[in-house]
């Protein structure tokens, strides 16, 4: 995901509510990687989900039809955005009525 995409996925997943002021504390990065059949999946299913969350879990095999891939989720919390990042929250066309507070607090 783009830096581009990043900003509309943002848009698309918090809802807008007037007078609401957010302030971005930390974020978690997570990054699924695997196989070719795991990227058919994610393709397929991308209207099904939201846009960070459109693979699902699944715990159990059931008579063995399926796709079979490995998956590796790597998981980082707790990382802070640049000021650059946050200025582009509270200001961009795309995210302002999200009502993101910027890199000075205003």
């Amino acid at each position: 995901m783009g830096g581009g995409g990043f900003y509309t996925a943002m848009a698309q997943e918090i809802p807008v509510n007037s007078g609401v002021v957010r302030s971005v504390v930390s974020v978690e990065f997570i990054m699924v990687t695997g196989g070719n059949d795991l990227g058919f999946l994610y393709r397929t299913s991308i209207g099904q989900g939201g846009n960070f969350n459109n693979v699902s879990e699944y715990t159990n095999i059931g008579n063995g039809i399926g796709i079979f891939s490995s998956r590796i989720v790597t998981r980082i919390p707790n990382l802070t955005l640049s000021n650059v990042t946050l200025d582009l929250l509270a200001h961009s066309e795309i995210t302002r009525s999200l009502g993101f507070i910027d890199s000075k607090g205003e």
